[in-house]
Order: structure tokens, then sequence, then C-alpha cells
């Protein structure tokens, strides 16, 4: 098969251009679609959160703790660190009786600017 490349625009701009690779088998590992690029690496971050969502959904977690439907979005979606996010962490954590020290971030900061420039501004580890 041929690449195939999508374009995402935004208003009338190509607002950014990916490469995709697939591979897609049966249950018996035969190939049925696949664009020549099986053994290349590549880091799918976000697009798979959902994902990783559903064991935890359908652990039982959600009723158990009795999580709102922020807390469920905060499972399953990117965030960038913003006040609103870290409020709703808080109560999380707070149901599960789990610590913040307890929590350890990636090796970056928060994308949101403000909650970014706080952590600067205060001197404070991340």
């Amino acid at each position: 098969m041929s690449k195939i490349h999508v374009d995402f625009i935004r208003g009338k701009e190509v607002e950014s251009s990916h490469q995709v690779k697939v591979l897609v088998t049966n249950a018996n590992g035969k190939t049925l679609l696949s664009t020549n690029n099986d053994n290349e690496f590549f880091f799918p971050r976000s697009s798979i959160k959902i994902f990783q969502a559903i064991p935890f959904a359908m652990s039982n977690a959600i009723k158990n703790y009795r999580l709102s439907n922020k807390q469920i979005a905060l499972a399953c979606a990117s965030h960038k660190g913003e006040k609103f996010h870290i409020r709703e962490l808080e109560k999380w954590i707070s149901k599960i009786n789990l610590k913040k020290t307890s929590l350890q971030c990636g090796i970056h900061g928060p994308l949101d600017k403000e909650a970014f420039e706080k952590i600067i501004h205060s001197r404070k580890k991340i």
C-alpha cells in the first residue's frame, strides 16, 4: 500500500501534516492493511488515552470512588495543569486517600503557560 498522509486544516491554513502508520491484523496475525512501515517506532502519546481509560472504567473505580464527569475526563484526555484540572485532581486523590507526594509527573512542567510560570516563580521543584 502507498503512504497515507493527513493534513489538519484550521480555517484555510494547513496547521499540521502527518504521515500515517497503519498495521491492521486479524486475530491470527494475518496483515489486513499496512503502510509498510510496520517495524518503525511511533509515540502515540495522547491519542491512546481513551484506551488507557477503558480498564480504569471497567474496574468499577468510577462507581466505587463516586468520580465526577470532570474527574473521568481527566483520566480520558490530555490536560495542561491548569487550576481547574488541579482542583479536580485534588478532589479525586482525596476520595481515594492518596497523598500528592505519591504522584509523579513527567519530565516537563505544565503546558499551560500560567501554571508553568507560577511554578517557576515559586521556585518549587516540579
